[in-house]
């Protein structure tokens, strides 16, 4: 596949003035029609790479103290219910 650098070059300045040799192996079973669409295609592939492979910085500083125990009840069965129907869209 191509570097992150070179697709977001070739779509900013287009396909046509700065073509991209995109790895259609890597777009198995995505369909491509135009130089376009390879790269917007790529792009979304190798930023999803990215996206899966990044790691955060370490915090620095002291760490942060966990919640106190929440000595509430448990919500009731209908709540519950009602909140699930809600989740679910119904």
């Amino acid at each position: 596949m191509t570097t992150w650098t070179e697709l977001v070059g070739s779509a900013l300045i287009g396909t046509e003035r700065r073509p991209v040799a995109v790895d259609l192996h890597a777009l198995e079973g995505v369909e491509v029609d135009s130089p376009e669409a390879a790269v917007l295609a790529a792009a979304a592939v190798l930023a999803t790479a990215r996206a899966a492979g990044f790691t955060p910085e370490r915090a620095s500083g002291p760490a942060i103290e966990p919640a106190p125990v929440d000595a509430r009840p448990p919500a009731a069965a209908t709540a519950v219910q009602l909140l699930e129907l809600l989740l679910a869209g119904c």
